[in-house]
């Protein structure tokens, strides 16, 4: 045995002679990988983050266009339609007038 200096390394010389070099190493790689594949997935959050913000940024885009170009040529649509309603129903309201004066819509009781 080592001369004493510490009890806590004549703790770990026990402990690393009970166990061997095999299950120190085997331990040693379980927490390189541990923390490897927590790297991975932050990396991962990392990137799907990137594509969050990728689309909401592409949505937002498509909606402004929508906003300053396609509402006002539905609104422009809306009012020529509201024009050529009113025009018909002018027109509908004379052929009313013009048979109202060839049918007698007198009530016959």
């Amino acid at each position: 045995m080592f001369v004493t200096m510490n009890p806590q390394l004549d703790l770990l010389d026990e402990i690393v002679r009970i166990l061997g070099w095999p299950a120190v190493v085997t331990t040693l790689v379980w927490v390189v990988r541990k923390w490897d594949a927590g790297q991975q997935a932050v990396k991962d959050l990392t990137d799907n983050t990137a594509l969050a913000v990728q689309k909401v940024s592409k949505v937002d885009e498509e909606l402004t266009l929508i906003k300053s170009n396609h509402l006002q040529h539905l609104q422009s649509g809306i009012d020529q339609l509201a024009v050529s309603n009113d025009k018909a129903v002018a027109v509908l309201e004379k052929i009313n007038s013009g048979i109202g004066l060839l049918v007698d819509r007198t009530s016959r009781t």
